[in-house]
């Protein structure tokens, strides 16, 4: 027989059988006396007879510290014809001993049966309830299967049939104790051993392999996050990214490489960006950047998102061009958002840009509702939308406003925004200085000549800054004398310049020049206190509606004989300390005639015929007035909100109001936003007497007069959060637009749409904190096949 098929299993068990007829009971154990000791990695399980197994790829070393190892491979399937019996011990080496513990356990023609506690000192016994047999684990599993010497495979009954002889279990020289001292269990048992240590190694292997690889992951991450902190802080400063030369001989990178190469010289991480990163995986390109800054700005919208979560909301809207001449449509979100400390509870948070591409209303309505759809925005929620006056927007039949409230905001009443509404009470006029250089250097030396003590500059009249009215022409009353030094060195220069300085500085030094300009001073003066009040954030409809009625009731006041002459009296005192003649007559201009045609009628004025003014009636009649009746009639047009029965129940909820609290006044805002009509009823009851002795100005004061209570005035408190949720103007979205020119400059029109829109909101929502270790993982996500391990 060849060497080959000695080797088999099944020479191995056939050679057994044959030499073991009698039972194994009888077997002696020192027929294994010539055993020598052999180590294994693994060996294979021996089974029971007549049991139907499968073993394969069995690797026998001869010794474990002999570096030629030998591998013998046992690949065979026995197949019996007895299939019925089942294995109930441990069929490998993975298994652990079985040794189940039984109430009672069969007993054999001697009426003696196996015991539970011969487990005890005893981990190799397993015990087979089929067979009622023990076997022994480690020579199953790790014992020799033949001898060096003679090759003969080895027989005992705990390894093969099983021992069951349990009258000579405890006998000391035959039994367990007897198997015990045989040297193919000593061989077993340091077989198992060794196996356990080889066990232990490799565990040790793959935990250090695991180590260095979530060391790996953790450097990786770290790199990633400095790199995102860079772009986060270059976002949140409105700063430029890229360089114009990126390349290693260029001398300035762009902030952002450069603000990297400046923390690497005291920050080993960062450091590490620029040397160990593979070549071509520094993850600092301009595609990278983008991704970053789209995850990071994504972050602050979810933020955003589970703040409005629940909560009743307005929306806000407005449209301007950005530097690149793209339009730009800025969306804001109000809502009342709780803090610790209940303060700054009305929140107006900046969701985004969306370029404009169509302007009709039923596209912009669509890009709206998709965009905050997007960002996971319930639209059912609104209650408000605030937008301009331009018939897109605001148009009844088929505005904006009207298609949102009708497919998904059914809530969303339309509000104009009352700072656009007070910028079209007052015109718009033009300031000569600030628009050129040269002249303005002289206005500049007039004033170090001069030595003045107010050396602000002259102010334009901003199309979206309203107050600049005010501004503008208290600038020109403080800075007089030196705008007529700088004309006159103007004059004196005798250049092209001179005629323009020459005109003004007749212009500004006429009597009605002066006495416009005071009147404008002190009528603009109320308007723009009115103006700072509406662009604040935190102003809720109710007062802004007291604020209003409080300026049109001051300037109502101001429109009598008295507060004329204390206007007049400060113009003289002004002419007389800058040497200006208010007698003085304009220039001579051709005496005003009527056209014949008109000689049988009767004219009482004519157009294009300036009227002379010479006295302080002429002042006070045809300039105060008439000036003070137009801001008038604007204001108490524009602001009326008789039409919106919603807005004036808004009202009602100011602690100012002569219907306070008003049940029937209530009930609009109360249908509006689905309040329990009852309830509230109820609770106003209770609640009217409560405030009676309470010192409150606004809704916002209320509102905090009313958290302790708010489980007992639940419908109350919705009513309170719906007056503070409705918004009085559009003024954040001015300020997004204010922020975006400062981004995206005439030498950063290239930026694209969606980047200019990520940029804004993380330099306008600064207070968001980023979670880079999210970023870093949904970045992975993206990135699942990257060139570094992230996770």
């Amino acid at each position: 027989m060849s060497n080959n098929k000695r080797k088999t299993l099944d020479f191995y068990f056939s050679s057994t059988q044959k030499k073991h007829n009698s039972s194994h009971e009888q077997s002696n154990d020192a027929d294994n006396q010539n055993v020598v000791l052999q180590s294994f990695d693994s060996q294979p399980s021996r089974v029971l007879d007549n049991e139907p197994v499968k073993i394969s790829l069995i690797n026998t070393h001869q010794n474990i510290s002999n570096e030629n190892q030998q591998n013998v491979q046992y690949e065979e399937e026995i197949n019996n014809e007895t299939t019925g019996d089942t294995i109930d011990i441990s069929r490998s080496c993975e298994n652990p001993p079985a040794q189940p513990k039984l109430i009672s356990y069969p007993k054999n023609h001697e009426n003696r049966s196996f015991m539970s506690k011969w487990y005890e000192g005893r981990p190799w016994l397993e015990y087979s309830i089929e067979k009622n047999s023990t076997y022994c684990y480690y020579c199953r599993h790790f014992g020799a299967p033949t001898s060096s010497s003679n090759k003969k495979p080895q027989t005992d009954a705990f390894i093969n049939n099983g021992f069951k002889n349990w009258k000579k279990a405890l006998d000391k020289s035959k039994g367990f104790d007897q198997h015990l001292k045989s040297l193919g269990h000593i061989l077993a048992a340091s077989n198992y051993t060794l196996y356990q240590q080889r066990k232990q190694s490799q565990s040790n292997v793959i935990n250090m392999i695991d180590k260095g690889r979530i060391e790996q992951i953790r450097r990786n991450r770290l790199r990633l996050i400095k790199i995102a902190s860079a772009l986060l802080l270059c976002s949140k400063q409105a700063i430029g990214i890229r360089g114009h030369d990126e390349r290693e001989s260029s001398s300035n990178k762009g902030n952002f490489i450069e603000i990297l190469k400046w923390a690497s010289s005291t920050d080993p991480i960062v450091k590490s960006i620029f040397e160990d990163i593979t070549g071509n995986s520094t993850y600092l390109s301009p595609i990278i950047q983008n991704e970053s800054i789209k995850i990071m700005a994504d972050q602050v919208r979810r933020q955003i998102t589970e703040k409005i979560k629940g909560k009743m909301f307005a929306l806000l809207a407005d449209e301007s061009r950005d530097s690149g001449g793209n339009e730009q449509l800025s969306i804001v979100i109000r809502v009342v958002v709780p803090t610790n400390d209940n303060k700054d509870i009305i929140q107006e948070y900046f969701i985004g840009l969306i370029r404009l591409h169509e302007f009709d209303a039923q596209s912009l309505s669509k890009m709206i509702a998709d965009y905050l759809i997007k960002y996971g925005i319930e639209l059912q929620s609104c209650i408000a939308q605030c937008y301009d006056g331009a018939s897109v927007m605001s148009g009844k039949c088929a505005g904006v406003q009207t298609i949102l409230r009708q497919s998904h905001m059914p809530q969303g009443i339309y509000i104009h925004c009352h700072a656009h509404r007070l910028n079209l009470v007052i015109v718009d006029v033009h300031s000569y200085f600030i628009s050129s250089s040269v002249t303005n250097e002289y206005y500049q030396q007039a004033q170090e000549k001069l030595a003045s003590a107010t050396s602000s500059k002259l102010k334009t009249w901003s199309d979206i800054r309203w107050d600049s009215r005010w501004s503008s022409v208290n600038a020109i009353m403080l800075n007089y004398e030196s705008i007529v030094v700088a004309l006159n060195d103007l004059i004196e220069e005798g250049d092209h310049r001179c005629i323009d300085a020459r005109g003004i500085l007749s212009a500004i030094q006429e009597p009605l020049f002066i006495v416009t300009m005071m009147i404008l001073n002190k009528l603009f003066g109320s308007i723009k206190v009115l103006s700072d009040q509406l662009k604040s954030e935190s102003l809720d409809y109710a007062e802004s509606q007291f604020l209003i009625l409080s300026v049109i009731d001051q300037l109502q006041n101001e429109r009598n004989d008295t507060s004329f002459k204390s206007i007049y009296s400060a113009v003289l005192d002004f002419a007389n300390k800058h040497g200006i003649d208010m007698n003085r007559k304009s220039k001579h201009r051709r005496s005003n005639t009527i056209p014949t045609r008109f000689k049988d009628a009767f004219i009482t004025s004519t157009m294009g015929h300036r009227k002379e003014f010479l006295t302080e009636a002429d002042y006070y009649e045809n300039i105060y007035f008439p000036l003070i009746d137009a801001i008038l009639v604007e204001m108490r047009d524009r602001f009326s909100p008789s039409n919106l029965a919603v807005l004036s129940s808004v009202s009602s909820m100011s602690p100012q109001s002569k219907s306070f609290l008003n049940y029937d006044q209530l009930l609009p805002l109360a249908s509006h936003i689905n309040c329990d009509q009852n309830h509230l009823f109820n609770e106003l009851q209770v609640l009217q007497p409560m405030l009676q002795n309470k010192e409150l100005s606004n809704v916002n004061e209320l509102y905090h007069e009313m958290i302790p209570l708010q489980e007992a005035f639940s419908n109350m408190m919705l009513m309170i959060k719906a007056a503070l949720t409705i918004p009085v103007s559009s003024c954040t979205c001015e300020r997004a637009f204010s922020k975006m020119k400062l981004i995206k400059t005439h030498i950063r029109t290239t930026m694209t749409d969606e980047r200019l829109s990520d940029l804004c909101i993380l330099s306008i929502e600064r207070d968001f904190n980023i979670d880079f270790e999210q970023v870093i993982d949904q970045f992975a996500v993206n990135h699942n096949n990257s060139r570094i391990l992230l996770r």
